[in-house]
């Protein structure tokens, strides 16, 4: 039996080293027709033939060589491209760099980098491509292969996006000067319209009261009306010189603490019907350098707001300042702000509530424009039902950048680039 156990253990160790005897011959042998293969350059061609890449190998000038992919590509027939200059293929315009690009490969026998060009179709079509080319040794013999990757379509939308934002960017310049100008057309009757109202109220005098009820009321109703229209207007003209970069600054002294009193008075005269009662705490004078035309619109529009937003509650305003900065805090507790429109409602045309509460979403713009151009900054914190604050904070004395510029810049669009790029 041991005899036989041994017999057995023998058989299949000797059968394991046939396995692997033959494994081996079998991996050998592949391996010696694979370099077979590369001896006789198959390897290059077979690549080029079945790449579904444009792939285009020349030396000289003169292409020896093009795969079915790169024939397809610019319209010609099978074996139709061998041998033809390589100019042919070339737009005018590109071919001075890529004969600097194939001097350059020729001479140090080193690739270059990718870069795009332009190729010229059968048919004349102009085709832009990402090119990478190495030289290499085909057929024996030194060569040159572009490897080519179609990107006409991402051309042409790239340049079809270019012409949109044109477009926008003209429309936005005539929407801009078209407030310009309808703000400075409308001043004038409406500055008209409000010395002939006063002329009508002094001539009245005290009779005012003697007056019928029903046409006093409407004689009460028209100043209000008046001054809503002309801070409107105000404001559009201002929006069109912000986004122009021509609206000036003129620092000057000025007491915070008395504009924020004399503009709460104003606010009431212009929404008589609001029944939020104004509440100021500003016990001390912050006095600081300030445009005075720009800083009365910051106040001002923010106790629009809140009059606006604040669905006839109380808004209390403070006036502080910590020795280098005044502190401009201005709190309603009406709707309040989604967290997510916070930052929007500083854009222009937005509003804090897509309800109608009317306006033209101009007023937190231009607070926070205006805010800026004086070196300060406003934020607005918010909980929805209950309110809203804002907070301005503004540089006491003048900002060096503002007033050596003297203007407050509006956007500025960067010019498209037309993605060319240097020559290697």
């Amino acid at each position: 039996m041991r005899s036989e156990r041994t017999t057995t253990t023998i058989s299949l160790g000797w059968m394991a080293v046939g396995f692997g005897v033959a494994a081996l011959g079998a991996a050998l042998a592949r391996r010696w027709a694979w370099r077979g293969t590369a001896r006789k350059g198959v390897g290059l061609a077979e690549v080029m033939e079945h790449s579904p890449e444009p792939i285009i190998a020349h030396w000289g000038g003169r292409i020896l060589r093009a795969n079915p992919a790169a024939e397809r590509l610019l319209g010609y027939g099978p074996g139709e491209m061998d041998g033809r200059p390589l100019v042919t293929i070339v737009a005018p315009e590109d071919r001075a760099a890529i004969a600097k690009r194939v001097e350059f490969m020729s001479s140090s026998f080193r690739p270059v980098p990718i870069r795009e060009e332009r190729l010229l179709a059968r048919d004349g079509r102009i085709i832009w491509a990402e090119i990478a080319a190495l030289p290499v040794a085909l057929d024996s013999r030194p060569a040159i292969v572009a490897m080519a990757h179609d990107t006409t379509q991402r051309r042409l939308a790239d340049e079809e996006r270019r012409r949109l934002l044109a477009e926008a960017q003209a429309g936005v310049r005539l929407r801009d000067e078209f407030l310009a100008v309808a703000s400075h057309e409308l001043k004038t009757p409406v500055a008209a319209l409000g010395l002939e109202l006063d002329l009508l109220w002094r001539t009245l005098g005290g009779r005012i009261d003697e007056l019928p009820e029903k046409l006093r009321h409407r004689l009460e109703a028209l100043r209000p009306s008046l001054m809503r229209l002309s801070d409107l207007i105000d404001d559009l003209l201002d929006t069109s010189l912000v986004r122009a970069g021509e609206l000036a600054l003129h620092p000057e002294e000025i007491d915070l603490a008395a504009l924020v009193r004399k503009e709460a008075a104003r606010a009431h005269r212009r929404a008589p019907r609001s029944k939020s009662v104004i509440e100021i705490d500003a016990p001390q004078p912050v006095i600081g350098h300030w445009d005075p035309r720009r800083l009365p619109q910051i106040v001002s529009n923010l106790l629009d707001n809140a009059m606006k937003y604040g669905l006839g509650g109380p808004i209390e305003i403070s006036v502080a300042s910590d020795g280098v900065r005044a502190l401009l805090s201005v709190r309603d507790h009406g709707v309040g702000i989604p967290p997510a429109d916070q930052a929007r409602i500083f854009q222009l045309f937005q509003r804090a509530s897509s309800q109608s509460w009317g306006g033209l979403g101009l007023g937190l713009f231009l607070v926070r424009r205006m805010a800026e151009a004086h070196g300060g900054r406003v934020a607005v914190e918010s909980t929805v039902g209950q309110g809203a604050t804002f907070r301005v904070e503004l540089p006491l004395a003048p900002q060096a950048a503002a007033t050596e510029a003297g203007r407050m810049r509006g956007p500025t669009a960067s010019p498209a680039s037309d993605g060319a790029r240097a020559p290697p």
